[in-house]
């Protein structure tokens, strides 16, 4: 909701921080489809026995991809915080 309500400001308002919000929350759902697939799909297909080592290693990756989308998700509150007291 909050997306489409962005949008809406955006298109009425043609105000630049509604649809700078728009684009970073609309971006994580991309990155994770085309960054994020791979490791996600080899994290659910890991056998019952594992090695360790391996399952470290996609965790840390997984942490890595989904920092990304922390930051744009941070990035968009922050452009809508900054518009607001501005």
């Amino acid at each position: 909701m909050c997306l489409l309500g962005a949008g809406v400001g955006f298109y009425l308002e043609r105000n630049l921080a509604y649809g700078l919000f728009a684009v970073l929350t609309a971006a994580v759902v991309p990155y994770t489809l085309v960054f994020m697939k791979d490791t996600n799909g080899q994290l659910f297909g890991l056998p019952e026995k594992y090695e360790v080592k391996t399952a470290q290693n996609l965790i840390r990756r997984w942490a890595r991809f989904h920092s990304v989308r922390t930051a744009l998700s941070i990035a968009s509150f922050l452009t809508l915080l900054v518009y607001i007291h501005h």
